[in-house]
């Protein structure tokens, strides 16, 4: 899923040109590659990309013209390069997703409609989604591919009634089917969904109670093999003087769930905030003291790692830690102070291993991604990812780490490179 500088989906040389304005004491990026070449203009806020344990890997970025396109291209399992570029069709990337076995599905907003492509019988093929789909503040919210062609795909529709969680899911034989009832918030539109890596669906939104308005997280869900949604649970309310701001949630590969909600005081300032855990499996919530984070990760152990800025201006420092019962244990600092202007943003692979990454302004250059990983001996040393005027795409699911992303300036390109 990507990350926005403000904010959630490459060069064939290595980096001696491409990155020659690393800070000192940076960690070398692992070589890149040109998924789509210089020349065009590309949309550096519409893109994802998606990898599977065995290396199976999609990306799928939009080229702006008079009607946009959506284009993508594969890496088989076991591969270190993607193949070539496919145009899909016209419109913009929403949402991308591949399978272990290499089954990868890419869905995009073609105006207000959904299109969705996947990769069958060794080339792409367009789906035929079911009719009648929401149209109005349509949002992709979370798409998982399955072995076999399979995938389930949750959409958001937000509007002033409210806020609705539709779910499709696509059989065997490609064709998708409309889960049997949506789930309707019609006094939210605070609201967040989710799917994990076995297709169940999560929602979390924010609802009135007791006559304060953003006051209680609640959370329900729609299990792998369909059937209803289970009612809505109070997992954390709001104190006095406080409400709550909208939900940031994480799921993990065995089910289970994270949410982090932000609290705002009477004045709309910051008041610390809740994240609240489900370990795959369990039906009770764990919910955490008061604190504080830009982003959360949910490893398959079940571990909470979050990541936050501490400092001001030009010594802005990316800080994570993993969540102790009663707040951040030991929060580390993932990089040097500079001037941080995006995330941090955190995810986890499919070992536990957290990763961060964050975006430092670059000037007439291009701003600069960087990322640290945690492994055996703590957090590495930064490394610069590339320098963009946009979001950056990222999975974490094959280990290595995959980021998609479109160069600076005039002559930029799609680029893709590895976390680790």
């Amino acid at each position: 899923m990507p990350s926005a500088p403000a904010t959630p989906r490459i060069r064939a040389a290595v980096l001696a040109c491409a990155l020659a304005g690393l800070a000192a004491g940076a960690a070398p990026a692992a070589a890149v590659q040109v998924l789509a070449p210089a020349g065009r203009a590309y949309d550096p806020f519409a893109l994802d990309a998606a990898a599977a344990p065995g290396g199976a890997a999609v990306a799928a970025w939009t080229v702006r013209g008079s009607r946009n396109t959506v284009e993508a291209a594969v890496r088989p399992a076991g591969a270190s390069r993607f193949g070539a570029r496919v145009a899909l069709g016209p419109g913009r990337v929403a949402r991308a997703a591949v399978a272990p076995d290499g089954a990868a599905t890419v869905t995009w907003l073609d105006g207000a409609a959904l299109r969705a492509a996947r990769v069958a019988r060794g080339g792409w093929r367009a789906d035929r989604l079911p009719d009648a789909l929401p149209t109005r503040g349509l949002r992709v919210a979370g798409l998982t591919a399955l072995p076999g062609g399979r995938a389930v795909l949750a959409l958001e529709s937000r509007s002033a009634e409210g806020w609705t969680v539709v779910v499709l899911r696509r059989g065997p034989g490609g064709r998708w089917r409309r889960s049997a009832a949506d789930l309707s918030v019609p006094d939210t539109s605070a609201g967040r969904a989710a799917v994990d890596g076995s297709g169940r669906v999560t929602a979390a939104w924010l609802a009135t109670r007791r006559g304060k308005p953003q006051s209680a997280l609640l959370v329900a869900d729609l299990g792998a093999g369909g059937g209803g949604w289970s009612a809505g649970a109070v997992v954390a309310t709001a104190g006095d003087g406080e409400l709550f701001a909208e939900p940031e949630l994480a799921v993990d590969t065995r089910g289970g769930t994270a949410v982090l909600v932000g609290a705002l005081d009477a004045a709309g300032g910051p008041a610390g905030g809740r994240v609240a855990v489900r370990p795959a499996g369990g039906a009770s919530w764990r919910l955490s003291a008061p604190t504080r984070a830009a982003s959360i990760t949910l490893t398959p152990g079940g571990v909470v790692w979050g990541a936050w800025l501490a400092g001001a201006g030009d010594r802005t420092r990316p800080m994570v830690a993993r969540l102790a019962d009663d707040g951040w244990d030991g929060p580390v600092a993932a990089g040097p102070a500079g001037p941080v202007i995006g995330g941090p943003a955190a995810a986890s692979d499919t070992a536990g291993r957290p990763v961060v990454w964050w975006l430092l302004r670059g000037g007439r250059a291009g701003d600069r991604w960087r990322t640290s990983g945690r492994g055996g001996h703590g957090w590495s040393s930064p490394a610069s990812l590339g320098r963009t005027s946009g979001a950056i795409a990222v999975s974490t699911a094959d280990g290595r780490g995959l980021a998609v992303w479109v160069d600076a300036g005039a002559d930029g390109r799609v680029t893709a490179g590895r976390l680790r």
